[in-house]
């Protein structure tokens, strides 16, 4: 998997929830999962996030990638490499 990909997932999960609630809704017919699902979904798709992010992140390091988090670390870093370079002059 890639981060694209969890992101990408996790919106078509959130999308087709919503589109069914809406076809129930606009059939009239009852939701047989109103009462708790919205709020397990929503748990269920935080866990899935943090739990793939996780292996997706190990996996960029073992291969020497750079995840998406990591980024604004490294940019902070080489910006404060380059300001203290500047003091040599």
């Amino acid at each position: 998997w890639r981060e694209e990909q969890i992101e990408q997932f996790t919106y078509l999960i959130t999308s087709g929830e919503e589109k069914r609630q809406w076809i129930l809704n606009d059939y009239e017919f009852k939701d047989p999962c109103s009462k708790h699902w919205p709020e397990e979904l929503r748990t269920r798709i935080r866990q899935f996030e943090e739990s793939a992010n996780a292996l997706v992140k190990e996996m960029y390091r073992r291969r020497g990638w750079i995840h998406s988090s990591d980024h604004q670390q490294y940019a902070r870093d080489a910006s404060e490499d380059s300001d203290s370079d500047d003091d040599d002059f």
